[in-house]
């Protein structure tokens, strides 16, 4: 039996592990705390979040977990982070013929996904949906990759809240008035701000009344009928940690959940060793998951994090 000596000298071995460990984390992501008491806070949330990392990497071959810059925040925060609003009855589904949904399908490498962004502490997952969606819809009808401006959304598309939350869908509705303007000529601020919307220097991109397209829903033949179309938005629940800090491979978590409050995109699908996976685009950076993607794991039902249950797609005329 270990004495107490050697119990509470094995303890600060652990303790001074992690203070480094977390040290190192710190410098990597930038951040800072403005006092003892914070830090203190911080690192009792990253110890917790590194034990289930491990635990999970340790009996999970499949996909990964790892630290991120969401390694110091509580669930709490990242639901005021994840604003989207939860869908709602909008319009009867439209069936697709599913045969050319036979071959997998990549709509980054086809050239009609932007680079990966990072919304910030502002909730417009929404907008970022909205904006990868037109941009994927114009791609597909006339052969070019544009760049529209989510700030534009943000603070004009008077049916969401800005960094409140919203929802895709009412994102396509605000384009079947208004042309999108350039992410160069609205940047994007992570803050609400006055809409500064400006026709004469907006691109002229021709949408259709009505605005989007609803794909039926927990249905993965015509959800990859679609996709074979153009770029998806889907809304997906992200609280739990497990999502927050995936790291690699094809996420598969029967216990993600599947009450909406976050809005993304499905760019593609692939099979890796007979396991099927939808290419899921976020808009959380670089430094989350595979460059900002994540695998999803194609299952039958809701799917992971409900990403089934509610993808559209926008209509160019």
């Amino acid at each position: 039996m270990r004495s107490f000596a050697a119990l509470a000298f094995a303890g600060a071995v652990s303790a001074t592990k992690i203070q480094t460990k977390f040290m190192e984390y710190i410098v990597k992501e930038g951040k800072s705390y403005g006092t003892v008491e914070e830090y203190t806070y911080r690192l009792e949330i990253f110890q917790l979040k590194d034990f289930e990392i491990t635990h999970h990497n340790e009996n999970n071959s499949q996909w990964k977990m790892g630290h991120n810059k969401f390694s110091d925040r509580t669930v709490a925060e990242m639901d005021r982070f994840n604003q989207a609003r939860a869908p709602m009855p909008h319009q009867e589904p439209t069936y697709l013929n599913t045969p050319e949904a036979e071959l997998p399908i990549n709509w980054i490498t086809k050239g009609a996904v932007n680079a990966i962004q990072d919304q910030g502490a502002c909730g417009s997952c929404w907008a970022f949906s909205t904006i990868c969606g037109m941009e994927g819809g114009h791609f597909v009808a006339s052969g070019e990759l544009l760049k529209f401006s989510e700030q534009q959304l943000v603070s004009c598309s008077t049916e969401n809240a800005g960094c409140n939350g919203g929802m895709s869908y009412n994102g396509y509705h605000y384009f079947m008035t208004h042309q999108p303007m350039s992410e160069a000529s609205y940047p994007y601020t992570a803050r609400d701000g006055t809409c500064h919307y400006d026709a004469a220097e907006a691109y002229n991109i021709n949408t259709a009344n009505p605005s989007y397209v609803t794909v039926p829903f927990d249905e993965v033949d015509q959800m990859k009928a679609a996709l074979s179309l153009k770029p998806l938005n889907v809304s997906i629940y992200a609280s739990a940690t497990s999502f927050q800090q995936y790291s690699s491979g094809i996420y598969n978590d029967p216990n993600c959940g599947n009450q909406h409050n976050h809005a993304t995109n499905v760019v593609g699908w692939g099979i890796s060793s007979g396991v099927e996976y939808w290419i899921m685009r976020n808009s959380w950076g670089t430094s989350w998951g595979e460059e900002g993607y994540m695998k999803m794991e194609i299952v039958s039902g809701d799917g992971q994090c409900g990403v089934q249950m509610w993808p559209i797609y926008p209509i160019m005329a």
